[in-house]
């Protein structure tokens, strides 16, 4: 089996038709769910782009590979993803895969710490973090920068494709790293502006939010579409070359987004946006950690097939191996979720999604988090008062913090409890210096 996995940046599960986004169409996401799998309660364990995105590629945690925050372009000169954690392309790459990036890295511009040295064949795209969505400069793995006319979803789309073309007769991983839909979410391509030309979305039910929200929700809808629009071209590419029946589609995030959810902007490093509050509300809100996953896997996972357990993106590493056979799977923190998608009995499953976000760039919070049945806790180590308890079946918005509330002294401690033990089987201190603020 082949497989192209889809990385899209700063999306969240709400932005999705199959998830119940209405406002815009996205009807190759949709395609995915409807000939594959969705997972409705798909987390990651980091709601920033770096850290999420090295979990997504080695199955280990943040602070195991002592990227615990966004990647500044200083930052990255001197740290990032390091070989000493293999990542799956690596592993595919040692079976006789060809392995190829095109888009986003963000994991190190360093020659230790790019692409080619983390299990990639073929790399086109950007080192940083974030670039402009026209007129692009990408660098590939020789080092050589060119410039690219157009717009970058397209272009890192063309670039697939290419990919996918030369490739068709050998197997292959192609990993899709788009940039979209992150801030600043256009220009985007004409075709997409004129989808969303007019259109008044819904915003959150928070008071107070400031008046260009709607034009922000607009705009970064617009960008979600023409990320859609471009899935439905390697869709096609795949079925033009007759590669359908052996390559799985994968897709997801790094991670989820607030437009006005909780009154903020952005993920875990959310800032107000509403009138009278400014700078900083560090989060682990739901909406900054759910993601879309969804998975095509042909002859395998019926179509329609919806999965209800709780998985986390550091799951990716051992769950892409289990899809694709590879018996010996090196060592990783994550669960294999090609299990589920087989429709195989699992005789366990994780008890909790475990999230950590030690903070570097936005603020200096030192957040952990343990979720499980329905309850959240939520600690910040490096600031007082802050703490979080949620009951999230009764309480699913996350509006009433219940920390330190007697009632629920019970499950308070039960969950701490289980928190300080997942910190200490990784050798976690949320008291320490980050390695990257060193």
């Amino acid at each position: 089996m082949n497989i192209i996995a889809v990385v899209t940046d700063d999306q969240s599960l709400w932005s999705v038709g199959c998830y119940g986004q209405s406002d815009i169409e996205t009807p190759h996401m949709d395609s995915l769910a409807r000939d594959g799998a969705k997972f409705t309660n798909a987390f990651v364990n980091a709601p920033v782009c770096s850290p999420s995105r090295a979990t997504y590629l080695t199955g280990r945690h943040a602070s195991e590979l002592e990227i615990t925050d966004w990647l500044t372009g200083g930052q990255s000169k001197k740290l990032g993803l390091s070989k000493k954690f293999v990542s799956w392309p690596e592993v595919l790459r040692r079976k006789g895969y060809t392995t190829g990036l095109v888009g986003k890295w963000h994991l190190g511009s360093a020659d230790a710490y790019k692409p080619g040295a983390n299990g990639f064949d073929y790399f086109v795209g950007n080192l940083s973090g974030g670039w402009s969505p026209k007129k692009n400069v990408f660098v590939n793995q020789h080092g050589e920068m060119k410039e690219y006319p157009g717009f970058s979803v397209d272009i890192t789309t063309d670039l697939a494709l290419d990919f996918i073309e030369e490739q068709k007769e050998e197997p292959f991983a192609l990993l899709v790293h788009y940039r979209e839909p992150h801030a600043p979410y256009g220009p985007m391509p004409q075709q997409d502006e004129e989808k969303t030309k007019g259109l008044k979305p819904k915003l959150p039910d928070y008071p107070g939010l400031k008046p260009h929200t709607q034009k922000l929700m607009r705009d970064y809808l617009t960008a979600v579409a023409s990320v859609d629009r471009n899935l439905g071209r390697i869709i096609d590419k795949v079925e033009e070359l007759g590669l359908s029946e052996n390559t799985v589609v994968m897709f997801t995030s790094d991670h989820g987004y607030n437009m006005g959810h909780h009154g903020l902007r952005f993920k875990g490093n959310g800032y107000w946006l509403v009138e009278g509050k400014n700078g900083c509300r560090p989060n682990m809100y739901e909406s900054s950690l759910r993601v879309p996953l969804l998975v095509k896997w042909p002859k395998v996972v019926k179509p329609g097939t919806v999965i209800e357990a709780e998985t986390a993106n550091v799951d990716t590493f051992a769950s892409v191996l289990g899809m694709l056979g590879v018996k010996e799977v090196p060592k990783n923190q994550g669960y294999d979720f090609s299990k589920l998608l087989r429709g195989e009995k699992v005789d366990s499953w994780r008890e909790g999604v475990f999230g950590q976000y030690h903070m570097v760039n936005d603020a200096k919070h030192s957040m952990r988090m343990w979720r499980k049945d329905g309850w959240k806790l939520v600690r910040h180590y490096r600031v007082d008062g802050k703490d979080e308890l949620y009951h999230l079946k009764k309480d699913p918005s996350e509006a009433r913090n219940l920390y330190g509330n007697a009632e629920y002294a019970r499950i308070q401690k039960e969950l701490q409890s289980e928190l300080d033990a997942k910190m200490e089987a990784l050798g976690d201190d949320p008291s320490m210096k980050p390695v990257q603020a060193r």
